[in-house]
């Protein structure tokens, strides 16, 4: 009987079968015996495969030469590896490695694999069009034919199979995933399984770790998954980029609206959703159709059975933005299939999009996509939730909502609080394969008092978009009542409106120039209903861009934040249920989060020291306004006071609550140390940030912020006598980062310099008007920072 079922399944490698994606079939008749002799394993799909003596062989088919594959890495299972850095997210199951464009080519007696120069114009009459088809590409791999039919060719692929190759091995991760040489004798195939558009090729690879004295394990397996992914022949019509509106993008070589030169133009990732074409007019006429091909998630079964409602929830939550494009059930989640439900099913394979769970000490949480470079189209994507995510989300919850929910103080949380506590993450990491990038002024629009209205918050949320790192509701405060609901973001009228950017359909037949100007001017009118502005992460120099910030008022909810903290070291110990431990893990776990979220506040008003908008949304179309302008003078005056209130005086309230006595607590390195070299830091650069822009009758001018800190980090002293510790490092940190500066001659404008040399002299004479004073302590200070001024003056090196 095995004989009779091998001997079927050769002949279906030998004719193949067909594909009823695109209607290819591999029916080539091979009049090759000799080669058939010895075959022990065979599979046939769009590439056919053969294993025999050891080796590896695939057949091409003239249908599949020219074709464009996407072929992908996958981690099928990571390394056992106990000295895993806290920042390397990668090298789990699940992990989604990296991906290549390639092409089989026919070159005389040989298939050639190459990787195919993307290039992309919009007309045939495009001037580049000939040039950029003239173009040659590179061979990756040259194999010779081994055996050939009248339509198809049998290639030897085991060598590059086994070695090295960044397309079956990870080779290309080395550095991310810290591997040394490549040890092929101890590396093996496992299996490989071809489909009508996909093969899936897997393999355990082995290698010594890049640094072996370090690693308890000098030696690591690895089991990979490569899987080449047959493209469609035509791909899908690129969406030129708005930088008005936050998606990632691809970079493409080509040409678009006929301009007279080639060019590096963007693309937004997205997925190709399209309807069905019985049901386009009914699109046209603005009823609701299933897309052609929805976005699934499959989500992972080792994820606890009490989170997988909640992260269901969190993919079907995107349904509703969709239906704002035409589109209804055009994104699910379901749970992954058994074997009996889909045999073919595998987190590799490049057809499934996967939401993987990580047994991993890193409070993490991602979601990465897989793109056709050809054209921007997302294929995939392998969102990862890590399981120390639960503890970190949870730690947040209570350093911001305690006050305001007091099922936040049960540690752990309730596995139903657990259950919405993840599904914001997920809910987030799914924004982000859909091709939406971070946009934090989306936590900005709403004003600080609605925030604390369980009416406004119920019929609006939390902003404008759940891609802002808005975290949690600090704002509200216990007398507000706010449900426990209405404490977590979610998809807003900017996701929305990014969503409806990137996914309404156009015809074909429409050229992406003219697809982009359309899209360009619906944009002009979103905009100015408010709440759809995006500004890239990066941009800093905005008070607006913060993670975790929240409200139209960051100063004022900074200070309803600080007293929520206030409220909670009040409360800390009673709250906290490890009491009776001798080491209060806990309680010191708590009172750290405690720590940083206030430096979260503190760093959230030194933003607008210095600091000036972008008003990117509005540039367009010669429209009159003026791109930046600076924070006013009654922004930065109020952050100041701010400032000099919970930062420059001592917050005893802080630092001095009855149970640090309980703790093994280090004030010097949890506290002065990070907390004062980044306040000098922000300082100093936020007033350089201040010169960049014209400064009008409503900013404040640098030389004002300098007399202003100077006033609060010294004369606010001049009568006494005793400075804290505190106090003196602060100053110090100050004049230190106003050295550091002032040597910086090359980055400083000339004026700026000189105010930071005056600067520095009034903190000398200051120093040494009060050089004198009775208390010891203070006394050496001030001879400290007069002597670090005359060493400084002198040049001398060893500061």
């Amino acid at each position: 009987m095995k004989i009779q079922i091998f001997f079927i399944a050769l002949l279906t490698c030998i004719h193949g079968y067909a594909n009823s994606n695109e209607s290819f079939k591999n029916d080539s008749t091979i009049n090759i015996t000799d080669f058939m002799e010895g075959v022990t394993k065979c599979d046939s799909g769009f590439i056919n495969v053969y294993e025999k003596d050891t080796k590896v062989f695939i057949q091409i088919p003239d249908s599949v030469l020219g074709r464009d594959i996407l072929t992908t890495i996958t981690l099928l299972k990571g390394a056992q590896n106990n000295n895993r850095k806290m920042d390397k997210r990668f090298g789990y199951a699940g992990d989604s490695m990296h991906e290549k464009l390639v092409r089989f080519e026919k070159n005389n007696d040989r298939i050639e694999l190459v990787q195919p120069e993307i290039k992309y114009t919009e007309s045939d009459s495009a001037v580049y069009k000939q040039y950029f088809h003239s173009l040659l590409n590179p061979v990756i791999q040259s194999f010779p034919i081994v055996e050939s039919t009248d339509d198809s060719y049998i290639i030897d692929i085991t060598n590059y199979y086994l070695n090295d190759s960044e397309l079956f091995s990870l080779q290309g991760v080395k550095t991310e995933l810290e591997l040394g040489s490549y040890l092929q004798g101890e590396s093996y195939s496992t299996e490989i399984v071809s489909y009508p558009s996909n093969i899936n090729f897997r393999s355990v690879r082995s290698y010594m770790a890049a640094d072996p004295k370090a690693s308890s394990y000098p030696k690591m397996l690895w089991e990979v998954g490569s899987s080449w992914f047959l493209l469609p022949k035509e791909p899908m019509k690129p969406r030129l980029f708005d930088k008005r509106v936050g998606y990632f993008t691809t970079s493409i070589r080509g040409q678009i609206d006929n301009k007279y030169y080639n060019e590096i133009f963007q693309v937004a990732n997205r997925w190709r959703l399209e309807p069905k074409p019985e049901d386009i007019e009914k699109y046209i006429n603005g009823e609701l159709v299933e897309p052609q091909k929805p976005i699934v998630f499959y989500v992972d079964k080792n994820m606890p059975s009490y989170l997988k409602e909640g992260v269901i929830q969190a993919v079907n939550s995107w349904q509703k933005a969709f239906e704002g494009t035409g589109f209804k059930n055009a994104i699910y989640a379901l749970p992954e299939p058994t074997a009996e439900e889909d045999p073919e099913f595998s987190i590799d394979d490049a057809r499934y999009s996967i939401i993987s769970y990580k047994a991993s000490p890193i409070p993490n949480a991602y979601g990465p996509q897989v793109v056709d470079p050809r054209s921007g189209e997302i294929i995939a994507s392998h969102i990862a939730i890590f399981h120390s995510v639960m503890d970190l989300i949870q730690m947040w919850y209570f350093a911001m909502c305690s006050p305001t929910d007091a099922e936040a103080r049960i540690y752990p949380v309730k596995p139903e609080l657990m259950n919405k506590l993840i599904h914001t993450v997920v809910k987030h990491e799914v924004g982000h394969t859909l091709g939406l990038r971070h946009n934090f002024l989306g936590s900005t629009i709403y004003y600080t008092d609605s925030l604390r209205s369980n009416e406004f918050i119920s019929k609006n949320g939390m902003g404008a978009s759940i891609m802002d790192y808005q975290r949690f509701n600090y704002i509200a405060q216990p007398e507000d009542h706010i449900s426990q609901d209405n404490h977590f973001p979610r998809i807003g009228v900017y996701d929305n409106f990014a969503i409806k950017w990137g996914y309404q359909y156009y015809n074909d037949e429409l050229t992406p120039t003219a697809v982009g100007q359309s899209l360009s001017a619906w944009v002009d009118e979103e905009v100015k209903k408010g709440g759809r502005d995006f500004i890239v992460e990066t941009t800093k120099t905005d008070p607006r861009v913060q993670s975790e910030d929240s409200s139209s008022d960051i100063i004022y909810a900074s200070e309803l934040g600080m007293k929520n903290l206030k409220y909670i070291i009040k409360n800390l110990e009673s709250w906290t249920n490890d009491q009776s431990s001798d080491d209060y893990v806990l309680l010191r776990r708590r009172y750290l989060y405690v720590i940083t979220q206030y430096q979260a506040y503190i760093n959230h008003v030194l933003s607008f020291v210095g600091g000036y908008y972008t008003e990117n949304s509005l540039c367009s179309h010669g429209n009159n306004v003026d791109i930046y302008h600076a924070s006013s003078f009654d922004e930065q005056k109020r952050a100041l006071e701010f400032l000099n209130e919970y930062y420059f005086t001592r917050p005893d309230w802080l630092m001095s609550a009855a149970f640090i006595n309980k703790l093994d607590f280090d004030i010097d390195e949890r506290i002065y140390g990070p907390m004062f070299m980044e306040f000098g830091k922000i300082v100093v650069s936020n007033m350089l940030f201040s010169t960049s822009v014209a400064v009008d009758s409503t900013s404040m001018h640098y030389e004002d912020l300098q007399k202003l800190m100077f006033q609060y980090l010294f004369l606010n002293y001049d009568k006494t006598d005793a400075l804290s510790e505190y106090t003196r490092i602060q100053q110090s940190t100050f004049l230190s980062q106003l050295t550091v500066n002032v040597e910086n001659t090359g980055t400083i404008p000339y004026n700026v310099n000189q105010l930071f040399r005056s600067q520095i002299y009034k903190i000398r004479d200051f120093a040494l008007q009060h050089s004198n004073c009775k208390n010891q302590l203070t006394q050496n200070h001030y001879k400290g920072i007069v002597n670090f001024i005359k060493m400084w003056e002198q040049g001398n090196q060893n500061l």
